[in-house]
Order: structure tokens, then sequence, then C-alpha cells
């Protein structure tokens, strides 16, 4: 065998030992990494796994092992056995990898003929995991490239981004075509992490598979970010220059300017797409001429396929660019036919017009049938047919007949797939045009959000989608007013309405124009608003927007307690008060309940909580009342911050405020409902309460559980008293101050609207439970709960070093050395006197009394020292086991020692009890 040959053979033995090394069998995996997918890359050869050499790897094969573990992108490879070394033999690849292979095996061998590496240059890598993609906002198809993992987050670099990348990421986030790319520079980055060099070629249905991708951890304050503008839901139609508004020079919006479009391989299919976008009916013609004049500027850079079923332009294929050396002379013009009823009694029924581009007609009722009359009621969202008329029921139209007919199956979801003769072909007169009867307008329920406009985070666009309708739409702006833009505020949670305007340009949006808003201002939502709903053509010249202020955050401040206090907003970064104007009860509720106060007894609008000197945002906040927060209630913006010197709006919420009582009973747990919200005692009347308002009272009073409610009671006088409004609790509150309730109103009250209370007067302590996070040596405050489950800081009266003591005792901290009381601000209905001698085992084992509430604004709760841990507690659980041991052991001797001696003595036979009388029958 001559040289030559011996080398191919080695060559060929090389190369298929390497292919089996490397075959679909061919196992990968990553090692004492940080997690799953980083570590020290080992491969499985010869029944074991071994350790990579990191000789003459680079990134591409870091690509293709990432892609290989399902791992996403390469964030860096390593040579200095980072990871560790492992216990088997080290083995080198020689392999050659371009990056876009899925596995390693379908690398090529190198010229390499390294065998192995020493243990320091063991291979190193990470990768980013599984990599997903976002676009802008949530639900949105424009704006910054998102990227994360389950180990990073971050976006996509500026620097070498491209429209195939875009067009990859477009389609991964199925947000249609790239229409427009940018990069930016970003110094307030949220996340750290860059996915650089896609390289994609545009076809890729993975980012991972993009060849030259990379993730790149800790980014600089001068990196570039990228950004993207999709087709869906972004690409804007208008039609310039024509006779009507269905007809003109094809422009398209790609989110940045207005564009003209190449006409060069444009068809009646691309057309077909344009008119039922823009609610223009269906093709009359197509022109690639300029036909009503050249545009000026940039022109739409990609080529657009569609096969003449889709719905819109944005679901058409934008992937191929257009043809070179495309100019203004070549600008598409598009003539849609349009539709309309007309002659009928409101715009669902009448005649059927068409236009032909320059004038209306009429078309012919030869074969018009229900099913094509569906179509056009569905395409003028009138809802369903009801009939069809072939005669002129409806009168004659103004103008000529323009078509022989149009012919759907009813199936069409818009009027451009139906088929139609050509224009001025007809064979009817006038009097044989069709006609239809709609069902009607009816929108239905609908969900409203805000599409975002710049940096406003609650401010731009107003979009609309009925609930049985996939597509959203806009509102027209032809009538929009800040009482329609209120309500939208309102309903969605954010505020306040700063502004009520239309659409800037760089907004126009596709789908319906649903309706126009009539709306008061004190409607909850835009449904309840008299609505005008529209029909097609769509026009988006003109859509509703709106600048909330956003949500802000309440707060009560500068009073006795966390419940009564001026009222502030936060706004912009700054907290300042409200004005008086406009200032009462209603809102004063809604603000107690926001902030978990109970409700309202009282607003303040004068300077009893101190004036103020300073910005102003708000005033004339108008709520119902059961709103939850102020942040669904209207008011109006102060512009210019206001500076004001004046008394703030202020509250006073029940919560430490209201205390009660009940009169003209037996014992304190039964009588007659008074209720102290000013200090002074008022009879309690309603038309309407529940067992769960009076189960809360007699936990209030300590009075155990609710025996009976009722009114018309014969302990009952009638006299002047306040009238609890929609008062409402449900059962878990720990006073009637928690509940909520509508403003109270003083008023006469009769006897047969008293409210007559029963509890059980049973003990009322259930249980203690002290602090865990104080140990002896320290004041541990202690809880008692009135009923199941739920403890309250108890208000105690008369509290001693032999309650302490008891304490203590319970807690196995030996004697108590301090008892003390704090004092806290609010009102209490009842306190608790605990009577211990000291020498109980636990608190509940005390007498305890209740002393009813003196009025006091501040109410005491109790703490206790204890000295250390208890050693006699120690000494009877070490100790008085034994001895009990021993006890019961000195017991079995005494009872059975002497009858075992009784039945053993003499020959062993059973002994006999002696007796000291004179039977003969016993022997002495």
């Amino acid at each position: 065998m001559n040289s030559a040959s011996e080398i191919l053979i080695a060559a060929l033995f090389l190369f298929a030992s390497i292919h089996v090394s490397i075959s679909d069998d061919f196992q990968i995996r990553l090692v004492n990494g940080n997690y799953d997918c980083s570590g020290r890359l080992e491969i499985y050869s010869g029944s074991n796994w071994k350790s990579v050499c990191s000789t003459n790897l680079n990134m591409n094969h870091a690509r293709v092992a990432c892609r290989q573990l399902s791992c996403g992108v390469p964030v860096s490879i390593a040579t200095d056995a980072y990871f560790g070394v492992g216990d088997g033999e080290n083995v080198a690849l020689n392999l050659h990898c371009n990056g876009t292979e899925s596995a390693l095996s379908y690398c090529s061998p190198s010229d390499s003929q390294i065998q192995t590496c020493p243990k320091t240059e063991i291979t190193a890598l990470d990768c980013s995991g599984r990599v997903y993609l976002r676009i802008g906002n949530l639900d949105s198809c424009s704006g910054v490239v998102f990227v994360s993992s389950s180990y990073l987050a971050g976006y996509i670099s500026g620097e070498a981004w491209n429209i195939d990348d875009a067009n990859v990421v477009c389609r991964l986030t199925r947000c249609g075509s790239a229409l427009s790319i940018s990069s930016t520079s970003e110094r307030d980055l949220h996340y750290y992490s860059l996915l650089e060099n896609l390289g994609c070629l545009g076809a890729e249905y993975n980012i991972e598979d993009c060849p030259g991708v990379t993730m790149v951890r800790g980014t600089d304050g001068n990196s570039t970010i990228a950004h993207v503008i999709c087709s869906k839901d972004n690409l804007s139609l208008r039609l310039v220059n024509g006779s009507t508004v269905c007809s003109g020079r094809l422009e398209v919006y790609n989110g940045l300017s207005w564009l003209t479009v190449c006409g060069s391989n444009w068809t009646m299919n691309q057309a077909k797409a344009v008119c039922a976008q823009l609610g223009c009916g269906f093709p009359v013609q197509v022109y690639s001429d300029a036909h009503y004049g050249q545009g000026y500027g940039d022109i739409f850079p990609m080529d657009v396929l569609c096969s003449g079923s889709e719905p819109s332009l944005m679901d058409c294929d934008f992937t191929r660019p257009h043809p070179s050396g495309c100019t203004h002379d070549q600008d598409v013009s598009i003539i849609c036919s349009g539709l309309r009823l007309v002659n009928g009694t409101s715009r669902c029924n009448g005649l059927v017009e068409v236009n032909g581009g320059s004038q209306w007609g009429s078309v012919c009722s030869i074969d018009w049938d229900m099913a094509s009359a569906n179509v056009i009621c569905r395409h003028l969202r009138c809802g369903s047919a009801l009939s069809v008329q072939t005669r002129n029921l409806y009168g004659e139209s103004q103008g000529p007949v323009l078509l022989d007919g149009i012919h759907c199956n009813g199936s069409e979801k818009s009027l451009s797939q139906c088929s139609a003769s050509q224009f001025g072909n007809y064979i009817c007169d006038k009097s044989q045009v069709a006609a239809v009867e709609c069902s009607g307008e009816y929108l239905g329920p609908f969900d409203t959000k805000i599409r975002l406009e710049g940096s406003y985070s609650s401010g731009g666009l107003v979009e609309i989608r009925p609930y049985n309708q996939s597509t959203w739409g806009t509102v027209s702006g032809k009538h929009w007013d800040v009482n329609d833009a209120q309500v939208l505020c309102r309903s969605l949670g954010y505020g306040f309405v700063l502004a009520a305007y239309n659409s800037s340009e760089n907004l126009r949006q596709t789908g319906p124009v649903w309706f126009e808003a009539h709306c008061y201002g004190n409607e909850s939502h835009l449904s309840q608003c008299p609505l005008t709903l529209l029909g097609p053509p769509d026009l988006h010249t003109c859509d509703a927007a709106v600048l909330c202020t956003g949500y802000f955050s309440s707060r009560i401040v500068n009073g006795t307690s966390p419940s009564a206090g001026n009222v502030e907003i936060s706004y912009d970064g700054t907290w300042s008060a409200i004005s008086t104007e406009g200032w009462d009860i209603n809102d004063a509720n809604v603000l107690c309940r926001s902030q978990f106060h109970g409700f309202a007894l009282d607003t303040v609008t004068d300077s009893s909580f101190g004036a103020v000197s300073g910005p102003m945002w708000f005033k004339n906040i108008q709520c119902s009342g059961t709103e939850y927060n102020l942040n669904r209630c209207s008011g109006e913006f102060l512009p210019n911050n206001t500076v004001v010197s004046s008394a703030p709006a202020g509250v006073i919420c029940s919560s430490d405020q209201l205390i009660v009582r009940l009169v003209n009973g037996t014992d304190r747990c039964n009588g007659i409902l008074e209720v102290n919200r000013f200090s002074t005692w008022e009879r309690a009347c309603s038309k309407s309460w529940n067992s769960d308002f009076a189960t809360v009272l007699c936990q209030e009073l300590y009075c155990g559980k609710l025996s009976s409610v009722k009114t018309n009671s014969s302990i009952a006088d009638s006299q002047g008293g306040v009238w609890l409004n929609n008062f409402e609790c449900f059962g878990h509150e720990q006073s009637l101050s928690e509940c909520s309730s509508q403003p109270w109103s003083n008023a006469f009250c009769d006897s047969s609207y008293q409210i007559h209370i029963t509890c059980s007067g049973q003990s009322f302590v259930h249980g203690i439970k002290f602090s865990d996070q104080f140990p002896c040596s320290e004041a541990v405050p202690f809880y008692s709960y009135t009923f199941e489950y739920t403890y309250k800081n108890a208000p105690v009266v008369d509290w001693d070093i032999e309650d302490a003591d008891t304490v203590c005792r319970q807690r196995r901290c030996g004697s108590a050395t301090v008892a003390l009381t704090h004092r806290e601000y609010g009102r209490k209905s009842a306190w608790i006197s605990f009577q211990c001698t000291g020498h109980e085992f636990s608190l509940s084992d005390c007498p305890v009394s209740v002393v009813e509430s003196n009025g006091s604004q501040y109410w005491n709760y109790a703490t206790v020292t204890c000295s250390d841990l208890d050693r006699s507690y120690v000494y009877r659980v070490t100790y008085i086991p034994a001895l009990c041991i021993s006890l019961a052991v000195l017991l079995l001797v005494v009872i059975f020692i002497p009858e075992w001696k009784c039945r053993h003595r003499g020959d062993g036979a059973p002994g006999k009890y002696h007796s000291f009388g004179n039977d003969p029958t016993v022997t002495s």
C-alpha cells in the first residue's frame, strides 16, 4: 500500500470515527453550573462522560451547543475550567461549525488532530435559556424589543439591527411583518442584557436560529436599543386625491410617516385587501401609473403579496422588497365601490348603492338573495338581513344603475370577497334594483383600553372591542369631549381626565370606527352613555384620544389619628391637598373606604387640621359614594399646579371614632342601640339591617354571640336620632366602625325603626395570644379574641402586677417585673378589667369584668416584662414525673405485698381472712 492510499484510508477512518462519536446518539451536557443552562461542557463517549477541551472552540460551537441543549443563545464561553474539572478524561472535538447547525453532530471535521488537553483548558459554557420576545407594552406590536429567559432579561441591541432581524421578531410575536425599524440610545435601562449580532436571514422560525445571535450581560449607558413597528395594528391606509373617500392614491403609514406604494405587481387581490380594510366595499379599478397624481417622499420599501381572501392589507405578505427602480410615476391608485343604503328610515335599510369612482348608483336585483344581503348588512355593521326587496319599495335611486348584481355565498368576511359584474354593465331599469332591510345596529357590551402615546403612561388613543368581535377599533373624535373622556378615565381606574383630544398622526389606527359617544359625565362606563353607532367606511382622520392623570395614591395627614385629618393626593411625584370646592360626604366616604378606615362620619372644610400653603392639583371631586377609591371618581385638574393658602379638604372616618352601647335593657348586653360620633349619644334608626350587623356589635361590646335583633321594641321611645343609611357588615369586622355605610342623616326616629339587640352575654375571652417577636426580658403585648380565629389588641383598665404575673406564668417566663399600659389614640366601646390574684396558670382563668366606655379619645393596651425562664416549670417538667413514678411503685408495694404474704403463708394453700369474732367455723 502506497503512502497516498494510507493517508486516504487514515482520513476516512478519522472521519468515520468522528461521525460515530457525534452521530444522532451523540450527547452533550452542562454540569456544575449556576443553573440548568450553564456549566462545564461534557460529551458522552465510550460509555463515559468526558470533559470537552476548549481548544479550537469558539462562539459558533457555543451557538450550536446551546441550540442542541434547547438552552437559547450563548452568553459566554470560557477556557479556564471556570466550572471545575471532571473526574474522567478530557477530549477535544476537532469540529468546524458555522453556527447554524442544529446540533454538533452536523458540524464538519476540522484539520486539527488534538486528542486531549490539560484540565485547566476545560470548556465552561453559559447559555441564556429559552429566549422569549415581547414588543413594547402588553399586546403591542410596536416599540422596544424586549428579550427574556428563565435567567436573563434585556433588549435586542440596536447595533447591526436590520429589517430581516425585525421581520423574524414580528413574525415570532405574531405581529405580521416589519414596517420600519430604528434604534435609540437609552441611559435609564431597567435590564442589563443585550441580544447582539442577530444576522437573521428573515425566514427563521426561532430567534436562536439566527446565525450570529449572542447574549451579552453588563451593558453600559451608551447602549443602543432596537425598536420595531410591525404591520399588525399599525399598518394604516388612506386613499388621497380621489373623488370619494373610497378612491385615490394609496398611502401607507409605517408608524413614522405616510408612504406611497409602488404599483408594480399590484392586482385586484391587493386591492381587495385595501378596500376591505377601509370598509369601502369591493375594488372597481387598480392603477399603477399615479392615476390620482404622484406622491412625494419615500416609497414603501416592501412588495405586497395577497391571495385575495385577506380581510386587510396587514394580513398579506411583506417579506419581499419592492422591485428596484420604482418611482412615484408608478404610485398605485385604487377605486373601491363603497356601499350604502339610501331612502330608508335609517342607515340600515333602503336601496343598495355603490360608487364607481365619480357617482353613486344602484344595483340590479337579478339573483339578489338573502346570502348576499346578509354580507351587506354585516359589512355595514347593521346586524343580519331581515328581508330583501327586488322592487322599488324605497323609492327610486337618484343615480344610474351601475351593476348587474352582487353575488355572495353568505360566508364572506368582507364585501370585497364577493363577486360583482363590471361597472356599467346592467340589464335592468330603476324599478328592479336591490334593497334590503337589516336587523339594525347593536354593539352590545365592549372592552375599552387606551393605546399609550409617547411618554404618557395613561394617555393615548381610545380603543374599543365588542365582546362578540375579535377586532379592536376606535371611537370617533368628532364630538369627543371632556365628559366622554372623564367616563373613560374613571372606568379604567386611571384617575381624572386631563385632556380630551383627537389622536395625533402617529397613532393612525386600523379597524372599525365603532361609534360617537355623547356622555353626560356621570356614567360609570362608556357603554352607559348615549352612543351613535357608525358604519363603514372607517376613516381614522379623527379618532378620539384621552389623557388621564393615571392611578394616584391618597392619604390622611395632620390629624389626631390615622383616620382623621387633611386629605392629600399624590400626583406627578408630589403630595398635595385637595380643594374644598365640591368636597362632600360622598367623596369623604370613598376616601375612608380606600384607606380601610370604615366610612365617613363627617367632612372638614375649615382649618381644623391646619391650613396649607402650597400647590393643589384637584378640585370638584365628584363621587357617588360607592366607589372603591378616588381614582373611580371624577374631578377637575387645577392648571399650573395652583398655589393656595386656604383650608384643605379634610375627613373624619369612623375607625377609632365611633363607639356604641345598648340602653334600656336588663344589662349592658341587651337593649336599644345608641351610637356616639361626636361626643354625643344618639339613638340609632334603620329601615334595613341584617344579623351580621348585630353580630359585630355583640363582639365589639364583649357580649358573646347574637341572640336576637328586632325593631318596634316595647322599651323604645320615639325621639330624634341618626339614621344608618345602607349600613352593611359581613360579620368578621371587630367593630361597627369597620363596616361600610352611606352617609348618615339626623332625623326623628320613630320607635318602630329603633334597633333592639340581645346578646348572649357569655364569657368574652376565648383565648390569649402573645407577640412572638419579644423574649421574656422585653415588653410582651398580648391579644385576646372574642370570636373564632380573630384576635385583637385588648383595651384594658386596672392592669396590675398580679395580672402580669399570671401572663408570665402562662408564657413560662418566670415572674413579672414590670406591668405597663400604653396609650393609643382612638375610642373603644368597652374595656376589659382582669382581676387576677397572681396565682392563676393562665389569664383566661382570671375573673374578668367589662367596663363601658367613658368616651375617652384614648385607650390603653397592656404589656408585661418577665424575669426569665421559669425554673419552677423546668423542675415540674423534669422531676415531677420521676416523683410520680416513685409514688406509684410505693402504692403497688403497699397494696400487693400484704396480699402476697397471705396467699403464701403455711403450706402455701390460700390463706383465709381472720376475724376477731366468735364464729366457731373460724379457727384462731
